[in-house]
């Protein structure tokens, strides 16, 4: 029983008109260790950027007299924000809440 291995074939030819060749380069260790290294800053950049703004902002309630300040207007924020919510659900309708018979 003959197999593809057992025929002769005529060698491929490429766009030089030579036979083809497989290529034998392979990954040199300067490629390997720059795929690395930029797989390692590619994961690590969340990480500082995050650490560095916790610090940043550490720094600055500890150095100045602004924490009063950022509690205040993050209070006055979210008051915002209640209001809002609580005006919305107002203009909803009758139909929430169990004062309306919708229970």
């Amino acid at each position: 029983m003959a197999t593809l291995h057992d025929h002769d074939r005529p060698p491929v030819q490429t766009i030089g008109g030579g036979p083809a060749e497989p290529s034998r380069r392979g990954k040199g260790p300067l490629t390997v260790g720059l795929a690395m290294l930029a797989c390692v800053a590619a994961c690590a950049a969340p990480l500082l950027l995050a650490g560095g703004l916790t610090a940043g902002f550490g720094a600055l309630v500890t150095d100045s007299d602004v924490l009063p300040a950022i509690i205040l207007a993050a209070t006055g924020a979210g008051a915002f924000l209640w209001w809002r919510r609580k005006q919305a659900s107002a203009k909803a309708g009758a139909g929430c809440g169990c004062g309306s018979g919708g229970c």
